[in-house]
């Protein structure tokens, strides 16, 4: 019985463990990806460049998603742009352990075809 519940202690504080370090990745994700858009902001917005038209269009920062998506040893944190117009525009950030915090190594801007075809495919999937 003394064996039993030392054991059932230890699953709950390993998992509780878990759930905290969890915790910590996940704040530090969405702390890199925050340093990461400060870093590419001018004047307060993301340059974007169109290739079809050649045209450098200014996307301001909005709202960061709370979900990150894991995939494999790599995540995917989301945020809102948005166009002078107003018009919203999702902002998928591919990220990598780097150390102690984590760097971008791709980024899509307006495009989720990506990511939903690794999320249909089960490679990515929302972190829990």
């Amino acid at each position: 019985m003394r064996m039993m519940i030392t054991v059932l202690g230890l699953v709950i504080a390993t998992s509780m463990g878990a759930s905290a370090q969890g915790t910590v990745d996940k704040a530090r994700l969405q702390a890199a990806m925050q340093q990461h858009i400060e870093r590419h902001t001018v004047d307060g917005a993301m340059l974007h460049f169109d290739p079809e038209t050649g045209e450098v269009k200014p996307l301001y920062p909005t709202q960061a998603h709370p979900m990150v998506i894991a995939m494999g040893e790599h995540f995917v944190l989301c945020t809102d742009l948005r166009d002078k117009s107003g018009k919203a525009m999702p902002l998928d950030l591919y990220m990598a352990r780097k150390g102690r915090s984590y760097v971008v190594f791709h980024s899509e801007i307006d495009n989720r075809s990506p990511l939903q075809r690794l999320m249909k495919d089960g490679i990515a999937r929302p972190l829990r």
